[in-house]
């Protein structure tokens, strides 16, 4: 076969192959994304509801149950308000100043209300500590040794989160409240151990309300990418700076025969949903 004839046959039978498969690629279209992709613009956090300005560019988010805060507040018993009691004995005592209450909180968020908040118990744990000089008896002379005294506030609250401006409008702010019955253990005591008067000792435990009234600034729209991070290595989904009003009337409800150990104070500190 001649190289002129070669040349024909090839022509005739690739040509009609090119065009073809030019033909067949020109007309095919980009295949479909993958079924449940969504448009960036469109996505938000599943798990906690925060609208993309809250969001985290990737981690979707990790299931929220619970909250912790850390809490410090101003504390002084209300001993000297207890109905019945002549003159103030705490005062003279461990005098006018308040003292730093160190506690902490963990709370159940049992029920999650879409698009306004959660409400569920929780349970707070205090600690504060009084000490000064002792006097010697019916005189103002202080002696060498010190006199002290502790009181430790646990409470039982309903706990309302109002959450919504957050997850909704991209509004950094959770108010919320809280309710409930608290309990506060105290003891008077020196170097010698507890206190006793009238041979009984001086401790015991005064029961009554407790309540407080607050609002939360979460920290995570400073930086969303790290709270991405930090909420798929441990599992915090929100971190938040609050402030509040509280009290517990722990007076065993008013009784006369009652050490009120309760204060009307306000508390500061940090706060974790998990």
């Amino acid at each position: 076969m001649s190289r002129s004839t070669l040349s024909a046959l090839l022509a005739a039978t690739l040509v009609p192959a090119l065009l073809t498969s030019s033909s067949l690629a020109a007309g095919q279209t980009p295949s479909p994304a993958p079924a449940g992709k969504v448009a960036e613009a469109a996505r938000t956090d599943a798990a906690n509801e925060l609208p993309l300005a809250l969001a985290p560019s990737k981690y979707p988010g990790s299931p929220q149950n619970f909250a912790f805060e850390l809490r410090f507040s101003p504390y002084r018993p209300a001993v000297d308000t207890a109905a019945g009691l002549t003159g103030a004995p705490f005062s003279r005592t461990f005098g006018d100043n308040p003292r730093l209450m160190v506690a902490a909180e963990f709370d159940w968020q049992a029920l999650r209300i879409r698009h306004f908040g959660s409400l569920g118990p929780g349970l707070t744990a205090g600690y504060a500590s009084f000490a000064r000089p002792a006097y010697f008896t019916g005189t103002n002379t202080a002696s060498s040794q010190k006199t002290n005294f502790e009181v430790a506030p646990f409470l039982l609250q309903a706990v309302l989160r109002v959450d919504v401006l957050a997850t909704d409008f991209g509004i950094p702010i959770v108010p919320y409240a809280k309710a409930g019955i608290g309990a506060g253990y105290w003891r008077a005591y020196g170097a010698d151990g507890t206190t006793t008067a009238n041979n009984k000792s001086a401790k015991g435990v005064s029961f009554g309300p407790s309540y407080a009234l607050g609002g939360a600034l979460l920290l995570d729209f400073l930086d969303r990418n790290t709270a991405a991070s930090a909420d798929e290595a441990s599992g915090i989904n929100n971190t938040y700076l609050f402030g509040e009003f509280w009290g517990a009337e722990l007076s065993n409800f008013g009784s006369a025969n009652a050490m009120h150990v309760g204060d009307r104070t306000f508390a500061a500190g940090l706060a974790f949903e998990f």
